[in-house]
């Protein structure tokens, strides 16, 4: 009985001192509507950094998944343009697959970025709430990259004429079930600034654009949410908000 007590113990240490694996499962959330035409080069390269950001971060811990989804016109609109798993250990030579699946990684990313659709809509919140929850069905840290200007274009509300209210938005989107799921998410919101106007959007006055901001860091604040609002994504950006 000592022993079998001895072994209980011993069993209890070794789970105990083990660290508990923790994948990195990153949402990016892309605006590809007609508001950021003169931006598009810009957020592609800022994708393809956070992507093999997460490619490097995965592939040297607890593995994860990446997906890339672009905003659409609403809640049914939201399209899936790549998604990739990491394993959580590779198989020896560990070095030699690992290299080749970067490698396979970075080409299919390639691959992706090129066939991202070449309008898309602004449904940003209803967008939110579907990448919020698709997170929520994965174990590990959760994070969530939006590359938008955050002018939100729907049935009822379109900032790029004017900026509601934050009470009527707020009630809009409670009264349809939408509010994201921000429970256990990191939240970084990039590539807002204020683009060109063209044939379909007005140009932003410096009023407007800072309303815009207070609007949106307003809401989260509300709904109790940590999020960062930032114009150009950085590693800095990544690693402060995801942590080490």
């Amino acid at each position: 009985m000592i022993r079998n007590l001895f072994v209980e113990v011993v069993l209890c240490l070794v789970s105990c001192a083990a660290p508990v694996p923790e994948p990195l499962n990153l949402i990016l959330l892309v605006d590809w509507s007609s508001s950021l035409i003169d931006g598009r080069d810009l957020i592609k390269s800022d994708i393809k950094e956070a992507s093999s950001w997460w490619g490097q971060q995965a592939s040297g811990k607890d593995g994860g998944r990446l997906e890339i989804m672009v905003i659409g016109t609403g809640i049914d609109d939201v399209g899936l343009v790549y998604s990739k798993h990491c394993p959580a250990s590779f198989n020896a030579p560990v070095y030699e697959f690992k290299k080749r699946w970067m490698n396979d990684f970075e080409m299919e990313l390639d691959s992706a970025l090129e066939k991202l659709p070449s309008n898309g809509g602004s449904g940003i919140i209803e967008a939110m709430f579907r990448a919020t929850y698709r997170l929520s069905e994965f174990e590990g840290k959760k994070v969530l990259i939006v590359f938008s200007d955050m002018r939100e274009v729907n049935n009822d509300f379109n900032f790029e004429n004017s900026i509601p209210e934050e009470r009527a938005f707020y009630l809009w989107v409670d009264h349809r079930y939408l509010t994201p799921k921000f429970d256990g998410v990191t939240i970084l919101i990039t590539g807002f600034r204020p683009y060109p106007p063209n044939t379909t959007t007005k140009k932003l006055t410096p009023f407007d654009f800072g309303r815009l901001r207070e609007f949106w860091l307003s809401l989260f604040h509300t709904w109790g949410a940590d999020v960062r609002i930032t114009e150009r994504l950085t590693i800095k950006n990544l690693e402060g908000g995801v942590g080490q």
